[in-house]
């Protein structure tokens, strides 16, 4: 079971410290919401309905449906749903230019910590949506090294699988046990970390789309639970 940040789990000085990105830095749900915004204007745009579907798909999305949101505001909206379609407003989806933010407590902690430790960004999804989400995120200068588990090699590297966290490891010259991983989702963030013999925190979001989110046996669960970024203060070292 994870247990609550405290002073006893140390990061020493040349350890690593690697951050996921979705529900981690920033909230998900702001993608979501951007991608339906762009998604409704490009069915309007191309003449395939005639009004806003947004609160529609928002609905949908907030009621917890999720693989056919766009099949049934479609259906809804008197238009037809042909794959060809839903696989161009998927696209649309997924690989648009979103309007999200960091959560203050991300900018607190990246502020502090950038120049003062290692860090790496490691992150899950398919490659151009989450290069797309850490260009408008303006990220990238704060880590040492960012890694796409797509460009591993595709989905099949994605976490839990240890590629990523191997990848880090190589990249920084470092083993396992001299990094920390920072997630929200015990279904995939850690495993693959704890299998290394990395420390890991998960990052527990009022608002974070996994926040229900169990998994049953302690290889899935996180050596630390927090609710705030900057309560990592309490189990880094600082230089």
């Amino acid at each position: 079971m994870e247990g609550r940040a405290h002073s006893s789990m140390r990061l020493k000085n040349s350890g690593i410290m690697v951050f996921d990105l979705d529900d981690t830095l920033y909230p998900e749900t702001q993608f979501v919401e951007s991608g339906f915004q762009t998604v409704s204007t490009y069915l309007k745009n191309n003449g395939i309905v005639s009004g806003d579907l947004f609160h529609a798909m928002w609905k949908k999305f907030c009621e917890g449906a999720r693989r056919t949101i766009f099949n049934d505001v479609l259906k809804e909206a008197g238009a037809v749903p042909d794959d060809n379609l839903i696989k161009k407003i998927v696209d649309v989806f997924r690989y648009h230019s979103p309007a999200i933010s960091l959560y203050p407590d991300a900018i607190s902690v990246l502020n502090r910590f950038h120049m003062k430790k290692k860090m790496g960004l490691l992150t899950d999804g398919y490659l151009q949506m989450q290069r797309n989400k850490v260009n408008a995120l303006k990220i990238e200068r704060f880590f040492d090294a960012v890694v796409f588990t797509d460009e591993l090699g595709g989905s099949r590297y994605w976490k839990p699988h240890t590629a990523g966290y191997r990848k880090i490891m190589d990249l920084f010259s470092v083993s396992g046990k001299d990094c920390l991983y920072v997630g929200d989702n015990p279904k995939k963030d850690f495993f693959g970390a704890r299998k290394l013999g990395w420390r890991t925190v998960r990052i527990k979001r009022a608002d974070g789309i996994y926040r229900d989110e169990n998994v049953a046996g302690p290889d899935y669960q996180a050596d630390i639970l927090i609710t705030d970024l900057n309560e990592l203060s309490l189990i880094i070292e600082h230089p």
